[in-house]
């Protein structure tokens, strides 16, 4: 059984690489929580130039991702933990933090 990419999954859907990429800037930009939080940053610093912020902002966003799931990617390649134990693993991480949390804000 051979790999799946990105651009496969997108071929499969009938969508074009370009097309599913702009689908999800604009699904980016329509969110509410993003409008609330680039109208934030906007006002805090002024930014005048707007389109270049949002776009700033887009590809920032996108160089991100690619660089976390490349490493996801890489490293699941190289590792022979299975996801079911990775998943186990990180819920039981954030149920942890989740409780010290708690402990320290003194809600004991």
């Amino acid at each position: 059984m051979g790999k799946t990419t990105a651009t496969d999954v997108a071929m499969a859907q009938g969508r074009s690489l370009f097309g599913s990429t702009a689908t999800t800037l604009a699904l980016t930009l329509s969110n509410s929580m993003t409008i609330l939080s680039s109208a934030a940053m906007v006002a805090s610093t002024g930014a005048e130039a707007l389109t270049y912020f949002v776009l700033g902002v887009f590809f920032g966003s996108m160089l991100w991702w690619a660089i976390l799931s490349t490493s996801a990617g890489w490293l699941g390649t190289r590792s022979d933990i299975r996801a079911a134990v990775l998943n186990r693993l990180a819920s039981i991480t954030l149920a942890l933090f989740g409780i010290w949390a708690i402990w320290n804000k003194g809600l004991r």
